[in-house]
């Protein structure tokens, strides 16, 4: 294991449409054991689309996973987001040991 990467996690950020679709979302990711945790957030989100400034309220998809898992989990995203541009944002975070050691039983473990 790269010590660089030790204790540190990947966090996705994902607005949704619905709180349905990132529930949905969610479920899955954690069905197929690609995040170990998944939290939604209702957020009021203002975007430019088609030249035009858009106000519509959102849901955020936080996903918690190791950096193992991280291409396919995008994947997956990519291929079931109802969005035609989806935001699929990634972070590096670092994160107590307990609870790294906790992401990395409940993902790698089968």
């Amino acid at each position: 294991m790269n010590h660089q990467m030790k204790n540190k996690i990947i966090l996705f950020y994902v607005p949704c449409d619905l709180k349905k679709t990132a529930q949905n979302l969610a479920k899955k990711t954690l069905h197929d054991k690609l995040a170990a945790c998944a939290q939604i957030f209702p957020v009021q989100s203002f975007y430019l689309w088609d030249n035009k400034v858009n106000d519509t309220s959102e849901f955020v998809l936080i996903l918690k996973t190791l950096k193992s898992k991280v291409k396919p989990l995008k994947k997956l995203l990519e291929s079931i987001h109802p969005y035609e541009t989806p935001a699929i944002l990634t972070t590096v975070m670092d994160v107590n040991k307990a609870y790294y050691q906790w992401m990395k039983e409940s993902l790698e473990n089968e």
